[in-house]
């Protein structure tokens, strides 16, 4: 009799714990969805570059009290037909207040100074955060716009205008795809922004490598090619900005292992597997593994002491063993640098298969609406939403080619 109320108690636990699971998965948000608040509904990750990203960089800039994040941003993808399949030549710019609420938003091929806050490129510069500018201002004077400078012609140049500026930084150029200028040196002399260029071929500017996977920074750097170069550095810098740091340098290995983490993947639906894939051999007998698989992972997103629920597409899982390609991570303020009102940036993203459809840079910011259904049409139920196929629902949170009102006439 005892064991009978055992196993009844036992079914019951179980019979709850489905219950339970199954009615939280409807408190899950895939990440296209433009309103996704936080269990109290104080917080929302709100969307700041959407589509492929690659290496985003974030910076916090004490005195604007704004964040910058910027990044190559590829919006073509299964999901949008209707979208040019050319990437386009630069990166997108976002300018965020200290709430997160965006002030800027500029898509340029200039080569952007986190040490002046200025983009500069082989004819024009952009004085963004100087002077709250997004327009392109030619430069006073081009140096070496022929590119036909020797060395010792380049370097006699070179000291001259140091000599006689306030303030001189280096430049790398090739950010812009641009295969005729490598980099420069930028100078002010008397107020004005003058350009000395050093070309693709016999450039006069020495190229170095830097690899930083913490603040995502893998961008060359140059230096000018002339004897006694350490005695001639860039000019401080004009602006404090401070980078952003992840604490996980490789977010497409995530283990379904340990607590209180960040992401915690609490349900994983299969959507397709590779099945039984050749392994090798064992003497002459073949042994089969199974392949990898892809589907929806269910995942619990925790930051600043609230709780996001979301749905992530596409997530590829490693067969026999709980890792997956989760490529969900956070951008912070070094602990140093933080305060309450610290923002905190989430990254989708993909190292493999087609553009992901929730894919690019979140924040997490303050809620601007309560209502977690916000972003859907007055006359659609959440319910009503979840059950429309997944194209159809990133067309009516998008209605750019007017997709979802022609399937309503229907």
């Amino acid at each position: 009799m005892l064991n009978t109320y055992i196993l009844t108690a036992i079914l019951f636990l179980g019979i709850f714990l489905f219950l339970v699971r199954n009615l939280n998965l409807s408190k899950y948000k895939y990440l296209f969805r433009n309103t996704i608040l936080s269990n109290s509904k104080k917080y929302e990750l709100t969307p700041v570059l959407r589509g492929r990203v690659y290496y985003p960089r974030y910076f916090y800039i004490p005195s604007l009290k704004q964040y910058l994040v910027y990044s190559d941003v590829d919006e073509t993808g299964d999901f949008r037909e209707d979208q040019n399949k050319n990437k386009p030549n630069g990166k997108t710019y976002s300018l965020l207040d200290e709430n997160g609420n965006s002030l800027i938003v500029l898509e340029t091929p200039l080569s952007f100074s986190n040490r002046s806050g200025c983009f500069y490129g082989p004819a024009s510069y952009i004085p963004l955060l100087e002077a709250g500018k997004t327009k392109a201002l030619p430069y006073d004077q081009i140096h070496n716009t022929a590119l036909d400078l020797g060395r010792r012609d380049f370097e006699k140049l070179f000291i001259q205008l140091y000599t006689s500026s306030e303030y001189i930084e280096f430049i790398n150029l090739r950010v812009l795809g641009d295969q005729i200028h490598e980099a420069g040196v930028v100078f002010r002399r008397q107020g004005k922004i003058e350009i000395l260029l050093s070309g693709v071929r016999d450039s006069r500017m020495i190229c170095r490598f830097q690899e930083d996977r913490i603040t995502n920074n893998f961008e060359d750097y140059y230096l000018p090619d002339i004897s006694n170069k350490e005695t001639f550095p860039q000019s401080e810098p004009e602006i404090e900005m401070i980078r952003l740091q992840t604490t996980n340098i490789n977010p497409f290995v995530h283990w379904r292992i340990g607590f209180n983490r960040e992401f915690n993947i609490e349900n994983y639906k299969n959507k397709y597997s590779e099945g039984l894939q050749g392994g090798g051999r064992y003497g002459c007998i073949p042994i089969y593994v199974l392949g990898e698989s892809v589907g929806t992972a269910y995942v619990r997103f925790r930051t600043k002491g609230e709780t996001f629920r979301i749905k992530v597409l596409e997530v590829a899982k490693m067969s026999f063993v709980p890792a997956y390609n989760l490529g969900l991570r956070t951008f912070q303020v070094p602990q140093q640098h933080q305060t309450k009102r610290s923002l905190v940036f989430m990254e989708s993203v993909q190292n493999g298969g087609s553009n992901r459809m929730g894919g690019g840079v979140f924040v997490v910011r303050p809620t601007i609406n309560r209502n977690p259904s916000a972003d859907l049409p007055q006359d659609m139920k959440e319910k009503e939403f979840n059950k429309l196929p997944l194209k159809l629902q990133w067309e009516i949170l998008n209605p750019v080619s007017g997709s979802y009102q022609k399937n309503k006439k229907n």
